[in-house]
């Protein structure tokens, strides 16, 4: 698996997500940890919009992402990912 990771933060407004902002970390698959930025930040996007789906979130009110690259761990041992998706990026729901 590879080293790159972000942190995709989620809210209803911009405002929201700097106030208290429901966070997914982003562990990117082989074939996502070697494209650009702006494509990773749009695979983060999708990514987290999938695990908020699987763990039957209501993503309809979601309308604003921010997305930050992430050096380093997120947690000493994140444990089993909470979504894994098709291409194999792994996502683990911190708030």
């Amino acid at each position: 698996m590879s080293e790159a990771k972000c942190i995709v933060k989620l809210g209803v407004t911009e405002a929201a997500v700097r106030a208290d902002a429901i966070s997914v970390a982003i562990q990117f698959c082989n074939q996502h940890a070697q494209i650009d930025w702006d494509n990773q930040e749009k695979e983060a996007r999708s990514v987290a919009t999938g695990t908020m789906r699987k763990l039957s979130k209501d993503v309809s009110d979601i309308g604003y992402m921010e997305v930050e690259p992430l050096r380093g761990e997120f947690r000493a041992d994140p444990g089993s990912p909470d979504y894994k998706a098709p291409c194999g990026c792994l996502a683990w729901m911190i708030r």
